[in-house]
């Protein structure tokens, strides 16, 4: 692919005035390119008024949700639509984190976290660079009031599980004893290391005004695909990368 195409989207993104999130493509030789996804399918994606080639094949479209659809995918407007075997679906294009094309394993699974159980261990096990998503509901009682997972805006404190992130807030890590990512209602990205993943609701869990309640949570986890591999990154909060 030309190099100059990198140079004009991101020239036609910012004569935008970056009025909305900009959607990102990762070709299969390494080349970015950033602008506003106009369409796709038959090959081809159009972004920021540039025409880039991708696969013809079935690709992976992994929601923000924690869903994934494997199909033929085609965008018009901002709705994306997947053919899979079992008929057609279609999303806006903002529900979605990522489309790639790339052979890569995916398991779901759903796990209840109460409030008072501290670090709950998925066993579900990743690998670092792995692709993850997270989607949580539910309504915890902390000791800060009633609290769904995004947290208690602006509050914390030194005796919850984890006192660097927001108080109530759905958290996890991989491994025992890995870094604590706050993940709220949502979160999409790689997995900065390998082992198994826990989660956990960020409050007080013993004594006066300990939690009561649980979250829901889906996580979906899939392999890192190989070299090669081309991806559709749409405008909005995710940490995804090739």
């Amino acid at each position: 692919m030309d190099k100059r195409i990198l140079f004009f989207a991101l020239l036609a993104l910012a004569a935008s005035g970056c009025k909305a999130p900009a959607d990102r493509i990762v070709t299969g030789d390494g080349e970015i390119v950033i602008g506003r996804l106009e369409s796709l399918g038959d090959g081809t994606a159009r972004i920021a008024g540039v025409t880039v080639s991708v696969p013809s094949a079935p690709a992976r479209v992994w929601g923000r949700s924690g869903s994934t659809h494997y199909g033929t995918v085609a965008v018009s407007g901002r709705t994306l639509s997947v053919r899979t075997s079992g008929g057609t679906v279609e999303m806006p294009l903002s529900s979605v984190s990522m489309i790639l094309w790339g052979e890569t394993t995916v398991e779901s699974r759903v796990f209840d976290v109460p409030a008072r159980a501290g670090w709950i261990c998925t066993h579900l096990l990743v690998t670092p660079g792995d692709f993850i998503t997270v989607s949580s509901g539910g309504r915890t009682l902390t000791e800060a009031g009633y609290s769904e997972p995004d947290g208690i805006e602006e509050f914390s404190s030194t005796v919850s599980l984890a006192p660097q992130a927001v108080g109530g807030s759905l958290v996890m890590r991989i491994g025992p004893e890995g870094d604590v990512i706050q993940v709220g209602s949502h979160w999409s990205g790689n997995a900065p290391a390998g082992g198994e993943l826990f989660l956990a609701v960020n409050t007080l869990l013993e004594g006066e005004g300990a939690s009561e309640g649980r979250y829901t949570a889906v996580v979906t986890a899939g392999s890192r695909p190989g070299r090669g591999a081309t991806a559709i990154f749409p405008g909005g909060k995710h940490s995804f990368s090739l």
